[in-house]
């Protein structure tokens, strides 16, 4: 401190004689006279002060997280070994830290610290501090948000404005070159090596692959020097695959790293990542394990699908034995294309049919094959909970299944009896005798539907025509209440066991039994395992016309046996997804193809009769035009057609698009509650309108439709709008009678908050006034549509597919809905369902394409002579453009016949903005135009 305050006069020119100043030795205790030998000219006293270690150093890291050498004891130092207080991120691994501040600049100069720290000690410390072990706590991520910029702008500064005294380049390449085998990478959470880090990544791929954070992308250039590349390549994605092949062994993936590896392998497929690395690469097998990819089969011979399904049935001798040994070979998992897999090594099941000889598998090989199923199927029930969650979602499904299998009733029975426990078909089903959820639909299964339901992921989507999701994949989230589902329909009881644990005689290959009881006597044999069946009309004795599923819910004891979900179904939980299906009850009907009602009961014991909670009923309005046109031109009805896909698009190959059905319905439903009820006996009526449209003139769509990538997703051009018209509420003892409703509110004072629908509503809200419902390319867990820019391949098709489905069929469906609710309502009650303004893509282009079509509609009312609608180009409107017409002018004007539209100002705003898009402007009632006129 004391050089420091006194600096100046220290080192200050030689005094004249007689006015000599103390010297350096004076400080340290000489005596004058061998101060005064030892006086000294600036220079060399400086030299001194450098050479003397006497500078006070700190010998305990001031910061938590600091790279130290905790080898340094001495608490003083000479200055070439000392950076300022200053420099302490910057060097403090390899250079002491002065204790205390210089507030003298020519001392720092003395001492050289007014130039910036060297390259070697900036390397140095980026190296000492990816070194460290990284810590979960915030505190360390805040202070390696501050430090690391700091020291990655000085090396910048250090490579690109190299002092006199730095390194050459060749020096400057070898420090970096340090660095590029060791964590020196921030990337939020730690330190990584550069090879496993990009600037840019469409895909997030942590902890295997990290992408730099946005604060540091500015040091690009350095970054790229340390070896970051701009994008990840194929060594490195194909790495990842690897070390995760090798991570899981021959267990299956957990459902994160399967997405992650279906996400890698589609952008290893794609043109910039062609050629491939002359290497092995791993893909995921049916079971979500990763095999080498020349292992592994995918199918594509779809014209025997049926047959290695069945195996030997639909064969016999020689024929039999591939078949049945060709459904024994491990399969790529579906979620990935034909031409992807077979980019990526995967065989062709043609072609290993052609070239297959039939003795060279072993029946102990086989037998290998068979345990591994029952492996995968759990797992792979499992995966499919995590990708469905629970909620209201699965009676969506079961809705969804129903309506698919041409039911018009859905009845949901809570059974919270404890139903007898001594004769069952094994002791081990006991644990299954309690509440349960059961669920009616009035439609029998179809062969078809037996083989769809079991077999896990096999999305028959439109294979029957008009199907959306028949028993795919959504019904496995039934496991979330069970471990053992099951169903009658017919003449049959099925029951499913995946894990294998509870039916008699179950296994691995045959987890579930298939029981013909009609005209049998299993009720009198096994009474209790059958009577809790004895619902809906259902004798067990009699063919059943229709299907009753149970689902008796997993309890604690039964969870924590669970290979499926740890997790009881509670009857507290039960209810709470009832509550939900009754909120949304009137909403549910709206877009369906066959279902009209759909009922909640509850059964409190074992024997009696369920009581009614709720009931929501749909109706169609006299005047309906063409309800059931879609449904039939898909199915063929009425045509003398077929109900299959194919048959589906040779119609379409053939139609004129202007000719393709429109509907236009008018829906009542009520909601009634029953004297089981909580919530009374009020009657909940809803007044809707619904307009749909199978590609009406929408050629574009329509050829998407029959090009080959279309007719391999099964893509259809339907969809269509919904808007609310009115709600009424009454007591049920008045509604028979046909009294008023005790409260009635128009469009306008009860707007829906839009969803997005396929047939039945999805979690994800559209930001419009009515809602939205297409036959839409949805996520793999149906909450919400496929969607996004950055896509290639399939996933790009997918989303295309969406915005055209918005724009050439929901769009035209959304303007022809307005053009019918304009005889319905009026004022503010009918431009309530105009978008007022454009919400978040992809619904964005939906109102866009809606204003342009509406700009040719008489949509816009206007009050001269007796009353008229306008279109937006013909129609003068009366405010806008910064002038407002006074009232008196205003009806002046429309005595006199002028076309004025009033319109609420952000209709005219959206308005206005399609008009230029298409290069016309609205015309407003200014004092030019007024004239004009």
């Amino acid at each position: 401190r004391y050089v420091d305050t006194h600096a100046a006069t220290l080192l200050a020119p030689r005094p004249t004689r007689g006015k000599q100043r103390g010297s350096l030795m004076s400080m340290f205790g000489q005596s004058d006279a061998t101060a005064r030998e030892a006086d000294m000219e600036v220079s060399t006293f400086g030299d001194e002060l450098s050479s003397i270690s006497w500078l006070p150093v700190l010998v305990d890291p001031p910061e938590s997280y600091l790279p130290w050498d905790a080898s340094q004891t001495s608490v003083v130092a000479r200055s070439d070994a000392v950076r300022p207080l200053g420099d302490l991120w910057l060097a403090s691994s390899s250079s002491r830290i002065l204790d205390g501040q210089v507030q003298d600049q020519s001392l720092t100069r003395v001492f050289g610290w007014h130039k910036p720290v060297n390259l070697y000690a900036l390397v140095t410390q980026l190296g000492a501090l990816g070194a460290l072990d990284s810590s979960s706590e915030m505190s360390y991520r805040q202070t390696m948000a501050l430090a690391v910029p700091t020291l990655y702008r000085s090396i910048d500064t250090a490579l690109a404005s190299p002092a006199p005294d730095a390194a050459d380049d060749g020096a400057s390449e070898a420090a970096l070159e340090a660095l590029r085998e060791q964590p020196c990478i921030w990337v939020g959470s730690g330190f990584v090596r550069p090879a496993v880090t990009a600037l840019v990544s469409p895909l997030s791929l942590q902890p295997h692959l990290y992408v730099v954070s946005a604060d540091l992308q500015s040091f690009g250039s350095l970054l790229r020097r340390l070896g970051v590349r701009d994008r990840f390549g194929s060594s490195q994605l194909v790495r990842l695959l690897e070390d995760l092949a090798f991570r899981h062994a021959s267990a299956p993936l957990d459902s994160a790293s399967l997405e992650m590896v279906l996400s890698v392998v589609q952008q290893l497929a794609s043109p910039q990542h062609q050629p491939l690395p002359p290497t092995q690469i791993y893909l995921p097998d049916t079971a979500c394990a990763m095999v080498v990819a020349h292992e592994l089969l995918f199918d594509d011979t779809p014209w025997l699908s049926d047959s290695l399904a069945g195996g030997q049935q639909a064969a016999g001798g020689q024929a039999a034995s591939i078949l049945s040994s060709a459904s024994k070979r491990r399969r790529v998992h579906p979620s990935i294309a034909h031409e992807t897999a077979a980019r990526l090594g995967a065989q062709s099941l043609r072609l290993w049919l052609l070239g297959r000889n039939a003795d060279t598998f072993a029946l102990g090989q086989e037998n290998v094959e068979a345990f591994g199923q029952y492996e995968s199927l759990t797992s792979r029930l499992h995966n499919i909970l995590e990708l469905y969650a629970d909620g209201v979602g699965i009676l969506h499904e079961l809705i969804q299944n129903s309506d698919d299998a041409g039911a018009t009733e859905v009845s949901f029975i809570f059974d919270q009896a404890q139903h007898g426990d001594q004769s069952l078909l094994s002791p081990s089903m006991r644990e299954w005798q309690g509440p349960a959820l059961c669920v009616f639909n009035n439609a029998q299964f179809t062969p078809r539907d037996l083989r769809n339901i079991c077999s896990i992921g096999s999305n028959a989507k439109l294979a029957a025509g008009n199907a959306t999701g028949r028993f795919g994949l959504g019904f496995n989230a039934v496991y979330h209440f069970t471990d053992v589902p099951s169903f009658i329909s017919g003449s049959h009881l099925v029951f499913f066991d995946p894990a294998a644990q509870f039916l008699p005689g179950a296994t691995a290959n045959n987890p579930g039994l298939k029981i013909k009881f009609a005209g049998e006597s299993f009720l009198e044999q096994f009474p209790d395992q059958f009577a809790p069946y004895l619902l809906c009309g259902c004798d067990m004795v009699s063919p059943y016309n229709g299907t009753l599923f149970r689902f008796p819910l997993r309890n604690k004891h039964t969870a924590s046996r669970s290979q499926l979900r740890k997790e009881e179904y509670s009857e507290e939980a039960m209810r709470g997804l009832f509550d939900s299906l009754h909120d949304e009850a009137c909403e549910l009907l709206l877009f369906l193809k066959n279902v009209r009602t759909v009922k909640a009961f509850v059964r409190r014991e074992a024997g009696a009769e369920p009581e009614l909670l709720f009931q929501a009923e749909r109706s169609t309005a006299p005047g309906t035009r063409n309800e059931g046109a879609i449904a039939n031109y898909i199915s063929g009805r009425g045509g003398g057609g077929t109900a299959s896909v194919d048959a589906f698009y040779e119609r379409l190959e053939k139609a004129d698009v202007r000719q393709l059905p429109l509907e236009a319905m008018r829906l009542t439903v009520h909601l009634r509650h029953g004297p089981a009820s909580p919530r009374g006996d009020e009657v909940r009526e809803e007044d809707w309108l619904v307009c749909s449209a199978l590609g009406r003139g929408a050629r574009r769509i329509c050829e998407m439709c029959l090009k080959p990538e279309g007719r391999r997703l099964k893509l259809m051009p339907w969809g269509g709008t919904a808007a609310r018209l009115s709600v009424s509420k009454r007591p049920s003892s008045t509604a028979d009678a046909g009294e008023a409703a005790v409260a009635t509110e128009s469009a306008g004072s009860t707007p829906i908050a839009g969803r997005a629908y396929c047939f039945l509503p999805l979690p994800s809200a559209t930001g419009l006034p009515v809602h939205s419902n297409g036959y839409f390319e949805l996520s793999a867990n149906r909450r919400d549509i496929w969607h996004g820019d950055d896509m290639v391949g399939v996933g790009q098709l997918r989303s295309e597919w969406n915005i055209a489905l918005l724009q050439d069929v929901l769009a035209p469906c959304y303007a022809q809905l307005l053009l019918y609710a304009r005889s319905l309502l009026h004022g503010p009650a009918f431009y309530a369902l105009w978008p007022s303004s454009k919400p978040a893509e992809p619904w964005g282009s939906l109102v866009a394409a809606m204003y342009r079509l509406v700009l040719d509609q008489p949509l816009l009312r206007c009050e001269a002579d007796g009353g008229s609608w306008l279109s937006a180009r013909s129609a003068i409107f009366a405010d806008g453009g910064g002038f407002e017409l006074p009232d008196a002018a205003r009806e002046l004007l429309l005595r006199r016949g002028m076309p004025l539209a009033v319109v609420p100002a952000p209709v005219q705003r959206l308005l206005a903005e399609a008009a230029e898009a298409a290069g016309r402007a609205l015309s407003v009632a200014s004092p030019e135009a007024v004239r004009a006129w």
